[in-house]
């Protein structure tokens, strides 16, 4: 069951429930536990989970250094015109944003 949060507008009292999705209105038809005026309403929660990547990331770093080895290869096969979109490619940082 999901953790709700819910808010009274009364007295700012702030609370978190556990309830069914089905059922997350409920407390809003129920007075406030703290003052006991029906002024309740679900709230957005405080806290959200985070997610955490590696802006560092690259191909490269994915692949163990075969991304590397994998453009240099296709050198071979390809017009001289693309392989200076295959070294850029095999060149990048993993820094996409900058400020």
């Amino acid at each position: 069951m999901p953790n709700y949060d819910y808010m009274c507008e009364a007295c700012d009292q702030v609370w978190e429930d556990f309830q069914m999705i089905s059922s997350r209105d409920a407390p809003c038809k129920k007075p406030c536990p703290h003052c006991k005026k029906k002024k309740v309403k679900r709230t957005v929660p405080s806290e959200f989970p985070t997610l955490k990547a590696d802006a560092t990331l690259t191909a490269n770093k994915k692949t163990g250094g075969q991304w590397n080895e994998l453009m240099h290869k296709m050198k071979d096969y390809t017009p001289d015109r693309y392989h200076g979109g295959l070294d850029k490619a095999s060149s990048q940082t993993g820094t996409r944003w900058k400020g």
